[in-house]
C-alpha cells in the first residue's frame, strides 16, 4: 500500500495558501486539524531530507502570508478607530488645558422641491 501522506500535506498547504491569499479565514481552522495530523503521520514514515525542506518552505510562506495578514487587520482596526474617534468629535484642549470633545456637526440634508 502506497503513503500519499506527503502529497496530502503539500497539497493541503498549497490549499492553505490559496485560503490566506482569498481572505477565506474561516477554512483555516479546518486545515488545521487535517494538516496536524498529517505531520503527525509524517513523523512515523521515512521521508526524504527533500521533502522535508519543501515543506518547511511551504510552511514558512504560509506562515509569512499569515503575518502580513495579521498585520493588515491591526492596521486597519487602527484606522477605522481612528475614524470612529473624529465621527464621534474631536479632541482638544478647554481653556483649564484639559481635553474635551468638540462635538462635530453633522449637517442635515434638505430637500428642495
Amino acid at each position: 500500500m502506497r503513503d500519499d501522506s506527503l502529497a496530502d500535506l503539500v497539497a493541503l498547504l498549497e490549499t492553505e495558501t490559496a485560503a490566506i491569499i482569498a481572505g477565506e479565514y474561516a477554512v483555516l481552522d479546518d486545515l488545521a486539524g487535517r494538516k496536524q495530523d498529517l505531520l503527525t503521520h509524517l513523523q512515523h514514515i521515512p521521508t526524504a531530507t527533500g521533502d522535508l525542506q519543501t515543506i518547511g518552505r511551504l510552511l514558512a510562506r504560509n506562515q509569512s502570508l499569515l503575518a502580513a495578514a495579521i498585520k493588515g487587520i491591526s492596521a486597519a482596526r487602527v484606522r477605522l478607530a481612528a475614524l470612529q474617534a473624529v465621527r464621534d468629535g474631536l479632541q482638544v484642549y478647554d481653556q483649564s488645558g484639559q481635553f474635551a470633545v468638540a462635538p462635530v456637526s453633522r449637517p442635515e440634508l434638505v430637500k428642495k422641491a
